[in-house]
């Protein structure tokens, strides 16, 4: 079989809301300036004491400011052995928010409407207005925008409070956490007593395992959670983003602290009836807000079992979609106009056919198909950058 001419699909992302032994590492942690933000690996994240927990938001405490005349401003403190961060501001839903400028402890100012433009792409889709997680450092030539101590971020908005938190990685982050949620697949006897053993699921597993290997990336702790009922009763075949962001919203927080929440949602639908093959709601995703419209990825389960190939590319849509809530953009877009911001990933400037490009082999390139697996080490250090990654 021809997958190359069969199953080329253009994996959709959506902008909308587009067991191995390994060394014991320190906790993530939460902060702000009026903590020390080290690592606490007794009893985990330090939590300052102006944190609140909202009655609408997050089990865990987050921090929160009063907007006066349509602005913000944010001050989070950076530890000085932190390797990565991410920072998570979000206003009320629907109320939107637009963060302008980071200024750093020596003084340095992260234009993120210039330098940084690419870490807001996601303002520009009403559902996800209100929330924009941004990792830093970015990429590998963003590495001098990591410092230590007390920054201060300046949004504008349209809601009276801004929240936010702060996730920290010490290092070194090796391990992914996946909850994976099974929606309607009777036909395929594949649900949350049958993953573990189940021949092609498995077959999925490894070789997405296998993907991140190359970035030295080990699954961790993968679970696997049967959606109720009449949730896959109704969303088992996806019509549209908002049966998406419907399903996604079911998703349920594994724990009640910052560190217990750092896993990823995978939501596996019988289809997608508009011929999607996968969704990824952000670049990065939110790491560790679960029960929100942003919370994780969707993916069709069509073709698993339809042969090993079959497998292949279902595990390969995972780990695209799996990369885009990590972190990582298309290699090209679609049209070869517009490119990733990597400086070692190829860049197809002759889009069709779209098979003689330079990154078609690249598990980002645009479209679908059983051997996009390559990872340059660019596209490592981004996914290591991000909280996910523990």
């Amino acid at each position: 079989m021809n997958l190359r001419s069969t199953l080329a699909i253009v994996i959709t992302l959506v902008m909308t809301i587009g067991t191995a032994c390994t060394p014991q590492e320190p906790e993530p942690t939460t902060n702000n300036p009026s903590v020390d933000a080290g690592p606490d690996t007794s009893d985990g994240p330090d939590i300052p004491d102006d944190w609140i927990v909202l009655d609408d938001g997050p089990p865990f405490p987050v921090g929160c400011v009063d907007s006066a005349g349509g602005e913000a401003t944010i001050e989070y403190e950076i530890h000085p052995s932190t390797t990565s961060y991410m920072l998570v501001p979000f206003t009320s839903f629907p109320g939107t928010y637009d963060p302008r400028t980071i200024t750093t402890p020596s003084g340095y100012v992260i234009d993120l409407h210039n330098e940084n433009l690419f870490q807001l792409y996601g303002l520009e889709y009403p559902e996800i207005a209100w929330i924009n997680p941004m990792v830093f450092p970015p990429a590998p030539n963003y590495d001098h925008q990591l410092e230590a101590g007390l920054h201060t971020l300046h949004v504008l908005t349209d809601d009276p409070r801004v929240c936010f938190y702060v996730i920290e990685d010490q290092g070194p982050s090796n391990t992914l956490d996946l909850n994976f949620y099974f929606v309607g697949l009777d036909a395929l006897d594949l649900n949350a007593a049958t993953a573990d053993t189940h021949p092609d699921f498995s077959a999925i597993l490894t070789a997405t395992a296998e993907i991140f290997a190359q970035a030295g990336i080990t699954l961790g702790e993968v679970r696997f959670l049967n959606a109720d009922p009449d949730v896959a009763a109704a969303y088992s075949n996806i019509r549209d983003y908002d049966d998406l962001y419907a399903l996604i919203e079911t998703s349920e927080y594994p724990g009640e602290s910052l560190t217990e929440n750092l896993s990823l949602n995978v939501f596996l639908a019988e289809r997608f009836t508009d011929g999607s093959v996968g969704v990824a709601m952000g670049i990065p995703g939110v790491a560790a807000m679960h029960e929100s419209l942003v919370a994780g990825i969707g993916i069709t389960a069509e073709y698993i079992g339809v042969d090993a190939d079959h497998n292949q590319f279902t595990a390969n849509v995972l780990a695209h979609e799996l990369g885009h809530f990590l972190g990582l953009f298309h290699t090209t877009e679609i049209g070869g106009a517009e490119f990733d911001n990597l400086d070692d990933t190829p860049e197809c400037t002759q889009f069709n056919p779209h098979f003689n490009c330079p990154d078609a082999q690249n598990l980002m390139f645009p479209y679908a198909d059983y051997d996009t697996t390559e990872l340059t080490p660019d596209q490592a250090y981004v996914l290591q950058k991000n909280p996910l990654i523990r």
